[in-house]
């Protein structure tokens, strides 16, 4: 029984050993420590290690959508800072008149025409809040007059609206000796604005000459003269100007001894006024009745 048991062992085993050494069958595929990964048109095969039967097992791939990373643009162009220009400002250009020129004016008269008066001047009118008005050297003289005790100096132009004006200055001479104008007027937009002052006192046959004088004509006019020469009775001066009398210098002659004789007189009537009321001050009330009894 025994040996019957071990005969069975041995062909078992001798079994077992061919089937060992046997070669491998086609349907056991033997794979040893090798992975394998194939991606066939988008399933990826899952790799598997040791031996595997000859049926290849393929997981099911789930596609994940593949995130998309937000894509960063750099751009090459520059955004140069937005500069302002501010527009070009136009200035208001004031227009300065010229300063006036000097004028010359001559009057003739009588059959020979010869000068009975000469004028020179740089003449300006102003009024309150308008602009100055320039006499032009063109100013015409032909309405003045003159004759042995009185001459009329009227100059007519227009200015830069065509508006007419004139101008008027009126010398009389006084017992041959004195002349001196004593009225003025200007003629503007049809009205006249009159002047009686006594002016420019000059010996008979010297001219009147000054730097600067301003005629006040009305609450609003004014007249300026400057580097005048004023020659009223040319026909006392060889008929041109005469001996240039200033208008700084000192008086002189019948009138200035009048003048310093008013002035004294009424100095001293002063004082005595003043004397008087002092005396009567000092002495007080009642007190001559006192001195009487």
């Amino acid at each position: 029984m025994a040996s019957k048991t071990m005969i069975i062992l041995i062909v078992l085993l001798g079994v077992s050993i061919s089937w060992v050494t046997a070669p491998t069958t086609s349907g056991i595929s033997t794979t040893t420590n090798q992975t394998k990964a194939a991606v066939t048109n988008g399933t990826t095969t899952v790799p598997s290690t040791g031996t595997t039967p000859n049926d290849t097992t393929t997981a099911d791939m789930t596609t994940s959508t593949p995130q998309t990373q937000p894509t960063l643009t750099t751009s090459n162009d520059t955004t140069e800072p937005q500069t302002t220009t501010a527009p070009p400002t136009t200035s208001m250009l004031t227009t300065t008149k010229a300063p006036p020129e000097i004028g010359t004016w001559t009057v003739v008269a009588g059959a020979k025409n010869q000068t009975c008066m000469k004028m020179s001047f740089k003449g300006t009118i102003t009024q309150t809040n308008v602009d100055p008005i320039l006499i032009p050297t063109t100013a015409a003289a032909d309405s003045s007059s003159c004759n042995d005790d009185e001459s009329d100096f009227m100059l007519k132009f227009q200015d830069e609206n065509m508006t007419d004006i004139s101008v008027t200055l009126s010398f009389v001479m006084q017992d041959k000796e004195t002349s001196y104008l004593y009225s003025s007027s200007i003629t503007h937009n049809q009205t006249t604005v009159p002047n009686v002052q006594i002016l420019f006192a000059t010996p008979v046959g010297n001219s009147y000459q000054c730097n600067k004088q301003m005629i006040s004509l009305g609450a609003t006019y004014n007249l300026t003269l400057e580097d005048l020469r004023l020659q009223p009775f040319a026909s006392f001066a060889n008929h041109d100007f005469g001996k240039a009398y200033s208008c700084e210098s000192p008086p002189s002659g019948p009138n200035a001894a009048v003048i310093v004789g008013l002035v004294l007189g009424a100095i001293i009537l002063i004082l005595v006024i003043a004397v008087v009321v002092l005396y009567r001050k000092k002495k007080g009330p009642g007190r001559g009745y006192n001195n009487f009894s």
